[in-house]
């Protein structure tokens, strides 16, 4: 004798058919979601080309490839704040580029660091020994560096903001833990790890790891030894696996810590068409007295 199939009740035939338009309407968003992304990716390189810094320093010192100087053109008036922009592993590439130029569009005096060329440069080693004797040098060569940029621009009297992206990132709150700077008022972080260090590895590249080797720090431990007056902006790409490091940072950053999402946007930073806004938003925040 064969089985007979039980009727299923209208409601039942109803809830599935809407069970299908609702996963039908989640695949065509997701995939509109998808062909969005894929289109600004796409389309920023051709609508922000590489913003190449045109600026010749008039200190023979500062004519090197590891410094570019962006400040406002035309119209715009005197720059108000001056930046300090790090770059990441890599150097002080295309995206770093254009997000200075942008900064300096809207009347800001950017600095972009390609930070690469002295971190490389450093001792190597993994004793404590060898971490203090990376620490000494590269504070004293980043401190000179801010002094004469400062010099250069006729900065010498405007606030401060430290930005700094990717491996960057975590040397905006190191670097004002270790350094007196006349005129910091905030760092703002995009993208950083748990943790950083003054070396530049394997896994640095590949955003894997946490460095653990003597000198090496954690960024939200760094956050909170900051002064209660400084501002500290902690920006994170929508799609970046990294952003586990972010609940730590912003606790210990407390009421003086903003924290932006930017849509669109994963570890690269590479659609600065949408992350510009939210870089431009965090250092006018920063920029303000506490």
């Amino acid at each position: 004798m064969g089985q007979t199939r039980s009727a299923r009740s209208p409601s039942d035939t109803a809830a599935s058919r809407w069970s299908k338009r609702v996963a039908i309407l989640v695949g065509v968003l997701a995939g509109g979601a998808l062909a969005v992304y894929v289109a600004v990716t796409a389309l920023t390189p051709m609508l922000l080309p590489p913003a190449h810094s045109d600026y010749v320093p008039r200190d023979p010192a500062l004519r090197s490839r590891s410094l570019y100087f962006y400040v406002p053109h035309g119209t715009e008036p005197r720059a108000r704040v001056l930046v300090f922009f790090f770059g990441n592993d890599v150097g002080f590439w295309a995206a770093h580029q254009q997000l200075a130029a942008d900064l300096a569009s809207h009347g800001y005096d950017v600095v972009g660091y390609d930070v690469k060329p002295l971190i490389d440069s450093l001792p190597r080693g993994g004793t404590v020994a060898a971490a203090a004797q990376r620490e000494a040098i590269f504070t004293t060569r980043l401190a000179d560096l801010i002094r004469a940029s400062r010099r250069e621009l006729g900065a010498d009297t405007l606030p401060l903001v430290l930005v700094g992206h990717s491996f960057g990132a975590e040397l905006p709150a190191w670097t004002a833990s270790q350094l007196s700077l006349p005129r910091l008022r905030g760092v703002v972080a995009i993208a950083p790890a748990p943790r950083g260090h003054l070396a530049i590895t394997a896994a640095d590249l590949a955003n894997i790891g946490d460095p653990r080797e003597p000198g090496s720090f954690s960024v939200a431990a760094t956050v909170a030894t900051l002064p209660r007056s400084m501002r500290i902006a902690l920006l994170r790409g929508g799609h970046d696996r990294l952003a586990r490091a972010d609940s730590a940072i912003i606790g210990a950053g407390g009421s003086r810590l903003r924290y932006w999402v930017i849509p669109l946007a994963g570890h690269s930073l590479r659609n600065v068409l949408v992350a510009r806004y939210a870089v431009r938003d965090a250092v006018a925040w920063a920029a303000r007295p506490f």
